[in-house]
Protein backbone atom coordinates (compact mmCIF):
# COMPACT_ATOMS: atom_id res chain seq x y z
CA UNK A 1 0.00 0.00 0.00
CA UNK A 2 1.26 3.44 -0.84
CA UNK A 3 0.60 5.60 2.20
CA UNK A 4 0.00 9.27 1.40
CA UNK A 5 3.06 11.19 2.66
CA UNK A 6 1.02 14.17 3.82
CA UNK A 7 -1.60 12.16 5.67
CA UNK A 8 -5.27 12.12 4.83
CA UNK A 9 -6.46 15.17 2.97
CA UNK A 10 -9.48 15.93 0.85
CA UNK A 11 -7.87 14.42 -2.23
CA UNK A 12 -8.02 10.98 -0.60
CA UNK A 13 -11.71 11.09 0.21
CA UNK A 14 -14.61 10.82 -2.19
CA UNK A 15 -18.00 12.39 -1.51
CA UNK A 16 -19.89 12.04 1.74
CA UNK A 17 -18.79 8.43 2.20
CA UNK A 18 -15.12 9.52 2.47
CA UNK A 19 -13.71 6.44 0.85
CA UNK A 20 -9.93 6.32 0.81
CA UNK A 21 -10.16 5.32 -2.81
CA UNK A 22 -6.68 6.35 -3.93
CA UNK A 23 -5.08 4.74 -0.93
CA UNK A 24 -6.69 1.37 -0.29
CA UNK A 25 -10.43 1.56 -1.00
CA UNK A 26 -11.48 1.08 2.63
CA UNK A 27 -14.46 3.18 3.76
CA UNK A 28 -13.93 5.14 6.94
CA UNK A 29 -15.16 8.28 8.64
CA UNK A 30 -13.07 11.23 9.78
CA UNK A 31 -11.54 10.51 13.16
CA UNK A 32 -12.06 6.78 12.62
CA UNK A 33 -9.81 3.90 13.54
CA UNK A 34 -8.18 3.83 10.10
CA UNK A 35 -7.13 7.47 10.34
CA UNK A 36 -5.68 6.87 13.81
CA UNK A 37 -3.73 3.93 12.43
CA UNK A 38 -2.48 6.03 9.52
CA UNK A 39 -1.26 8.65 11.98
CA UNK A 40 0.70 5.99 13.86
CA UNK A 41 2.18 4.77 10.57
CA UNK A 42 3.26 8.34 9.77
CA UNK A 43 5.30 8.43 12.99
CA UNK A 44 7.93 6.33 11.26
CA UNK A 45 8.07 8.64 8.25
CA UNK A 46 8.18 11.91 10.18
CA UNK A 47 11.19 12.55 12.47
CA UNK A 48 9.28 15.16 14.51
CA UNK A 49 6.50 12.69 15.30
CA UNK A 50 9.14 10.08 16.16
CA UNK A 51 10.73 12.46 18.67
CA UNK A 52 7.30 13.27 20.17
CA UNK A 53 6.66 9.53 20.62
CA UNK A 54 10.01 9.13 22.38
CA UNK A 55 9.28 12.09 24.68
CA UNK A 56 5.87 10.64 25.58
CA UNK A 57 7.50 7.28 26.35
CA UNK A 58 10.07 8.92 28.60
CA UNK A 59 7.56 11.23 30.31
CA UNK A 60 7.90 10.92 34.10
CA UNK A 61 4.39 9.72 34.78
CA UNK A 62 1.61 7.90 33.02
CA UNK A 63 -0.07 9.90 30.26
CA UNK A 64 -2.73 7.18 29.96
CA UNK A 65 -3.22 7.24 33.73
CA UNK A 66 -3.82 10.96 33.58
CA UNK A 67 -6.45 10.64 30.84
CA UNK A 68 -8.18 7.60 32.35
CA UNK A 69 -7.90 8.29 36.08
CA UNK A 70 -6.87 11.97 36.22
CA UNK A 71 -3.71 10.83 38.03
CA UNK A 72 -0.20 10.71 36.55
CA UNK A 73 0.91 8.16 39.15
CA UNK A 74 -1.54 5.41 38.15
CA UNK A 75 -0.46 3.15 35.30
CA UNK A 76 -3.34 1.25 33.65
CA UNK A 77 -2.61 -2.47 33.46
CA UNK A 78 -4.00 -4.15 30.33
CA UNK A 79 -3.31 -7.73 31.44
CA UNK A 80 -1.31 -9.32 34.25
CA UNK A 81 2.45 -9.51 33.81
CA UNK A 82 3.98 -12.91 33.20
CA UNK A 83 7.80 -12.79 33.38
CA UNK A 84 7.74 -9.81 31.00
CA UNK A 85 5.77 -6.57 31.28
CA UNK A 86 2.57 -7.06 29.32
CA UNK A 87 2.04 -3.31 28.82
CA UNK A 88 5.51 -2.95 27.32
CA UNK A 89 4.99 -6.01 25.14
CA UNK A 90 1.73 -4.58 23.76
CA UNK A 91 3.21 -1.12 23.25
CA UNK A 92 6.26 -2.31 21.33
CA UNK A 93 4.37 -4.98 19.40
CA UNK A 94 1.93 -2.30 18.25
CA UNK A 95 4.73 0.15 17.49
CA UNK A 96 6.60 -2.53 15.54
CA UNK A 97 3.46 -3.53 13.65
CA UNK A 98 2.90 0.04 12.48
CA UNK A 99 6.57 0.37 11.59
CA UNK A 100 6.49 -2.75 9.44
CA UNK A 101 3.20 -1.62 7.95
CA UNK A 102 4.80 1.71 7.00
CA UNK A 103 7.89 0.15 5.40
CA UNK A 104 6.79 -3.31 4.25
CA UNK A 105 7.43 -2.55 0.55
CA UNK A 106 10.85 -0.99 1.05
CA UNK A 107 14.32 -2.35 1.63
CA UNK A 108 14.52 -0.65 5.05
CA UNK A 109 13.12 -3.54 7.09
CA UNK A 110 16.47 -4.71 8.45
CA UNK A 111 17.26 -1.15 9.51
CA UNK A 112 13.77 -0.81 11.01
CA UNK A 113 14.20 -4.05 12.97
CA UNK A 114 17.53 -2.89 14.40
CA UNK A 115 16.13 0.58 15.09
CA UNK A 116 13.19 -0.85 17.05
CA UNK A 117 15.40 -3.24 19.02
CA UNK A 118 17.90 -0.53 19.95
CA UNK A 119 15.09 1.94 20.66
CA UNK A 120 13.46 -0.53 23.05
CA UNK A 121 16.76 -1.01 24.89
CA UNK A 122 17.84 2.64 24.98
CA UNK A 123 14.46 3.96 26.09
CA UNK A 124 14.31 1.53 28.97
CA UNK A 125 17.85 2.42 30.12
CA UNK A 126 16.86 6.12 30.09
CA UNK A 127 14.49 5.23 32.93
CA UNK A 128 17.56 4.98 35.15
CA UNK A 129 18.02 8.76 35.03
CA UNK A 130 14.44 10.04 34.68
CA UNK A 131 12.68 11.04 37.91
CA UNK A 132 9.59 8.97 38.80
CA UNK A 133 10.61 6.27 36.32
CA UNK A 134 12.49 3.09 37.08
CA UNK A 135 14.45 0.60 35.04
CA UNK A 136 13.06 -2.92 35.21
CA UNK A 137 14.28 -5.99 33.37
CA UNK A 138 10.69 -7.16 32.90
CA UNK A 139 9.95 -3.91 31.03
CA UNK A 140 13.09 -4.30 28.91
CA UNK A 141 12.22 -7.89 28.04
CA UNK A 142 8.62 -6.86 27.30
CA UNK A 143 9.94 -4.24 24.85
CA UNK A 144 12.27 -6.71 23.15
CA UNK A 145 9.77 -9.56 22.98
CA UNK A 146 7.18 -7.20 21.47
CA UNK A 147 9.57 -6.18 18.68
CA UNK A 148 10.91 -9.69 18.06
CA UNK A 149 7.38 -11.14 18.00
CA UNK A 150 6.35 -8.79 15.17
CA UNK A 151 9.61 -9.40 13.28
CA UNK A 152 9.04 -13.18 13.41
CA UNK A 153 5.38 -12.86 12.40
CA UNK A 154 6.37 -10.60 9.49
CA UNK A 155 9.09 -13.03 8.34
CA UNK A 156 6.68 -15.99 8.46
CA UNK A 157 3.92 -14.13 6.61
CA UNK A 158 6.26 -12.76 3.93
CA UNK A 159 7.82 -16.21 3.41
CA UNK A 160 4.52 -17.99 2.84
CA UNK A 161 2.57 -15.17 1.17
Amino acid sequence: WNIPPTGLSGEYSVGNNQILNKWCGIPCSRGGILESALFLVRIFRDPVLNIILIILYLFPGSVFGYFLYNDLNIQPQITRDFIISSNHFYAFALLSFFGFFAYHKTKNLNFLSLYLIFLSIILEFFHLIIPNRGFEFSDLFGNLVGVIFVVIIYKVISRYA
